[in-house]
């Protein structure tokens, strides 16, 4: 049976880049695949066990503090969209959130069904309605536990971000952090202009084009936690190497089980009957490109 636990918000506010963005910038296409990208938000939670040398509050500071830089050089995530092409970079803000929770860390981890903690923990879900369309591009969730962890939540507009470039913003954000407002740290710089060069946006294309579908086809979705220990997914990778995919990835080798059981699943609900399956697998193909700069790309 799973935990309950109770997250009770402290805390809100906006949080803007530390330096305005300059004039020349001030306006962010997107490319065409950003374009037929739903308008939805996709969540990321990162924990962190206390460290037992700073404390809350001043955790809380430097983390306002190291987003503030980092969104200046993420200008466009500060911003909103202002059509169906193009990001206006006005220094808005991302929302932050600043809460408490009456349990520990270990505890949670502890449950498999993450269902729960993925929905407490995580920013408050945007829905897809035209709301959203003027909604902040990031939305950051500090959860801070009885025992003195943390997890942070931090959900990215579709529109604007892929995981590449969550973890590129991400990571940027935790050498920032780990500064403390040095300037010697030395970072990549993020590139907007590259991608939606390659692939021009159709100014006509309207903004809800995908989304309502999509918002349709989530009202009947369920989310677990599934947890694969190091030395099953070894175990599944020799299973399904093959003359084909002699070495399969981690990635490859569960997912393919995941789809497997799913197929299995719909097969029984349907009474026997078969019907074809599909999966698709988005790829970062940024090291496909031919340019000097699309490594730093988002």
């Amino acid at each position: 049976m799973a935990m309950e636990f109770i997250v009770e918000n402290i805390h809100k506010e906006i949080i803007k880049p530390c330096s305005p963005t300059p004039l020349h910038l001030k306006t962010s296409k997107l490319s065409f695949l950003d374009q037929i990208i739903p308008m939805d938000h996709v969540p990321l939670i990162f924990y962190y066990p206390n460290d037992n040398i700073t404390e809350v509050e001043a955790r809380s500071q430097l983390l306002k503090k190291s987003l503030s830089e980092t969104l200046t050089r993420f200008y466009p995530f500060a911003g909103r969209l202002s059509s169906s092409s193009s990001i206006e970079c006005n220094d808005q803000g991302v929302d932050f959130v600043e809460t408490r929770v009456n349990c520990r860390l270990q505890d949670i981890l502890k449950q498999h069904d993450g269902g729960e903690s993925i929905t407490k923990l995580g920013p408050e879900p945007i829905m897809v309605s035209k709301e959203a369309e003027t909604r902040p591009l990031v939305l950051v969730k500090v959860n801070f536990f009885e025992c003195g962890s943390m997890a942070i939540g931090i959900s990215f507009s579709h529109k604007v971000a892929d995981l590449s470039t969550m973890k590129f913003f991400i990571k940027t954000w935790a050498a920032m952090a780990q500064a403390k407002g040095s300037s010697e740290v030395v970072l990549p710089v993020p590139y907007f202009t590259i991608i939606p060069s390659l692939f021009p946006p159709i100014l006509d294309l309207p903004v809800t084009s995908e989304s309502d579908v999509m918002g349709q086809l989530r009202k009947d979705v369920a989310s677990r936690r599934l947890v694969f220990d190091a030395s099953k997914i070894s175990m599944l990778k020799a299973q399904v190497a093959s003359r084909d995919v002699p070495q399969p990835t981690r990635v490859e080798a569960v997912v393919a089980l995941i789809l497997k059981c799913a197929m299995a699943a719909a097969t029984t609900n349907r009474g026997g009957f078969k019907k074809q399956s599909g999966l698709v697998h988005l790829v970062n193909f940024r090291k496909r490109i031919n340019h000097s700069q699309a490594h730093g790309s988002p």
